[in-house]
């Protein structure tokens, strides 16, 4: 896909799917879609890629030694993010899980299966981390195939 297909492809998705749709400034938009999630999509057109990002949730000074392990170790060779990765914004406070998507390799059914995919995985980690205090637990959820 090349930009301007992602464009009017994001319009048509708005439209059909009763989305809010939010052209911002350049080739950046912002969608909520029916799960809830608000996504944001940039578009870089001399790069040929499109960066997908979703706020999680904002992360208390207390809580952050705690979470930022939690997300490190989902970022771990992308073991619990779905390719994305896991950062933190600090103009807004909230962690952030954002994944870039060379369009080249997008065509209509890819890029609606790689926004769907984010969103899903948005709102599952929306969640936030497991409690802390049973590290078992916490391994056994965040890593399904290892056993602590």
């Amino acid at each position: 896909m090349k930009a301007h297909e992602v464009i009017e492809a994001l319009v048509t998705i708005a439209e059909l799917g009763n989305f809010d749709f939010e052209p911002g400034e350049g080739f950046a938009f912002s969608l909520i879609l029916s799960n809830g999630t608000e996504v944001g999509l940039e578009i870089d057109p001399t790069l040929d890629v499109l960066l997908l990002s979703a706020g999680l949730f904002g992360v208390a000074e207390e809580k952050k030694t705690g979470v930022f392990d939690w997300a490190m170790r989902l970022n771990h060779l992308n073991s619990g993010t779905a390719g994305a990765t896991l950062g933190w914004d600090a103009n807004s406070g909230f962690l952030v899980l954002s994944a870039l998507i060379p369009l080249p390799l997008l065509d209509e059914a890819g890029f609606l299966s790689a926004l769907n995919a984010f969103a899903e995985k948005a709102r599952d980690l929306r969640a936030g981390p497991p409690d802390f205090n049973d590290q078992s637990l916490a391994d056994e959820r965040d890593f399904p195939l290892v056993r602590a």
